[in-house]
């Protein structure tokens, strides 16, 4: 028998990034794991927004940027 259960992931909203992409699991059945997770992986919320440690810093009085695409690829190729 197939049965439909529903299971959960997380995917940052700035470049698509799946919280699981460097686990061995692609989802959870449970939210709360994956505030967990996102939270042990550094990843930072925004109103209803999740982003991964690419996608955001904080500026010099600790406020949260989201950065742009194009500051992004640009933190790639310095890597």
């Amino acid at each position: 028998m197939i049965k439909d259960i529903k299971m959960y992931t997380l995917v940052c909203d700035g470049c698509g990034k799946d919280v699981n992409e460097d686990t061995p699991y692609s989802c959870w059945n449970e939210i709360s794991y994956l505030n967990d997770l996102a939270d042990n992986e550094s990843w930072a919320k925004d109103g209803d927004k999740d982003y991964c440690r690419d996608c955001f810093d904080y500026d010099d009085e600790h406020n949260l940027i989201i950065k742009t695409k194009e500051q992004r690829h640009q933190n790639k190729k310095k890597k």
